[in-house]
């Protein structure tokens, strides 16, 4: 009987519980809180991401956009790709042509420097090529390494100051990025 006094007095708790929002005064019964979820952490706000300073030029190119970028020649690619070819592929670097090599070369670029817009575009050649030696394709073309172009959606992409320092520190030493003039026109 003793149990059963017991159990409808838990009941009398849980019922005055239920009804008033407050536990009774006197009684045995334990609240269990064990289950009650830990209060929620905010999420941390992000600080905004805020793209290097960079103007586009006030060139006319009709049909050709500007690429932001630095001259590279392709042969410094492939280099760079064999280099680091064991730390991002898994098959072995002599049994793909040079093109792969070159996109794996972007590819690695972009995990290295965090700059999520880079591409491997021409450019027609100017004083800067010439002035750095570069070598020019089979087609007559300036091989480039962009970060951007004057297109409005790849230009709000452009990376941070500190993303485009590390990779300006992978080209080399005294490499400075240039607007370049696109060698294939858009129609």
């Amino acid at each position: 009987m003793s149990s059963l006094a017991h159990n409808m007095q838990n009941l009398t708790a849980v019922s005055h519980l239920i009804l008033t929002g407050m536990p009774q005064a006197s009684g045995s019964l334990q609240l269990d809180e064990s289950n009650t979820p830990a209060p929620r952490k905010t999420k941390r706000q992000k600080s905004p991401r805020v793209p290097m300073p960079l103007e586009v030029p006030n060139l006319r190119t009709p049909g050709r956009k500007l690429y932001y970028g630095f001259d590279v020649d392709r042969a410094w690619l492939v280099q760079y790709a064999e280099t680091y070819w064991d730390d991002y592929m898994g098959t072995e670097v002599d049994e793909v042509e040079d093109d792969a090599k070159i996109s794996s070369a972007v590819y690695m670029l972009e995990t290295q420097t965090g700059v999520a817009n880079i591409d491997y575009g021409i450019g027609l050649p100017n004083d800067t090529s010439t002035a750095n030696g570069t070598a020019l394709d089979e087609n007559g073309f300036v091989p480039l390494i962009t970060v951007c172009s004057s297109r409005r959606g790849s230009y709000f992409r452009r990376p941070t100051q500190a993303q485009f320092n590390r990779l300006q520190a992978i080209l080399g030493p005294g490499r400075r990025a240039h607007w370049w003039i696109d060698a294939e026109p858009d129609y």
